[in-house]
């Protein structure tokens, strides 16, 4: 079974012209909105976010960096009737750790709306845990003429503001969704190398080891992981027996030791 890996524009839709115009502006930060196409399956909470980094984390005394950040709610949204307040950081998804702001726009994405979903919040030292229902997703809007006067008048290139499509890694074998690791994602989780677990399949042989969404793999079967193909080369080419794999996997800067029977051998 071979792996396949899909080009997706995470959020690309929601993550249109403006929110990187006006960060580059320094009018308000680089966000992530929760907005969606119309036409689209999935939701929309009506929150704009940030991911936190250590500093960040300092400054509002999270402690360990972690979940996501509310940089503004939409008057009326899901979030806002929640009760979902700007400054808040979304810790959970219906049980789900948020590891960054992407991940939360794709977990949003894959619910259907007027879905009931609980959020876990921490705001100024206390942790609570909010019930959302998600709205339906809102048009997408264009800028005006006078906004794209603005953009030729600062010498912006249109093409700079395109969402940038990211390779996503399927690996049937395993039941899983990854992408490489970019040097400072790297750093963020405290290794040199791996790929980072986007998603796990339910009852898939990853989840039944334990593997989670935001974990990294490092080494299977002390082999060294730096891209999604060392997986899939290591079980078609380099694998000599049947039996579980070993996967080293670092998890909240802790490593861990995995066993992953494969899809395959369970068959046999």
């Amino acid at each position: 079974m071979r792996s396949a890996f899909v080009i997706t524009a995470l959020a690309g839709c929601f993550l249109y012209l403006a929110p990187q115009l006006d960060a580059q502006f320094n009018t308000r930060p680089q966000v992530f909105d929760l907005l969606s196409e119309t036409g689209l399956n999935g939701s929309r909470l009506g929150v704009s976010l940030r991911d936190i980094d250590a500093d960040r984390a300092n400054i509002i005394k999270l402690g360990d960096p972690r979940g996501v950040e509310v940089d503004g709610v939409q008057d009326g949204s899901p979030a806002a009737q929640a009760g979902i307040r700007k400054g808040d950081v979304l810790l959970t998804y219906n049980g789900e750790s948020i590891m960054g702001a992407q991940q939360l726009v794709r977990l949003v994405q894959e619910t259907p709306r007027d879905r009931k979903v609980r959020i876990e919040c921490w705001r100024e030292g206390n942790v609570s845990t909010l019930t959302v229902t998600t709205g339906a997703p809102r048009p997408m809007s264009y800028p005006s003429e006078g906004e794209l006067e603005l953009l030729k008048l600062r010498g912006l290139a249109m093409a700079q503001s395109i969402p940038r499509p990211e390779l996503i890694w399927r690996t049937p074998q395993f039941g899983i969704e990854c992408e490489p690791l970019e040097s400072q994602l790297a750093e963020f989780f405290g290794v040199k190398h791996g790929v980072l677990v986007r998603s796990v399949v339910k009852d898939s042989p990853a989840a039944k080891a334990g593997l989670r969404a935001g974990d990294v793999i490092t080494e299977i079967d002390k082999h060294l992981v730096s891209d999604p193909r060392d997986l899939t080369s290591y079980i078609r080419t380099e694998r000599r027996s049947f039996g579980p794999v070993a996967l080293e996997v670092t998890r909240a800067h802790n490593i861990l030791l995995l066993k992953v029977t494969l899809a395959q051998d369970e068959q046999q």
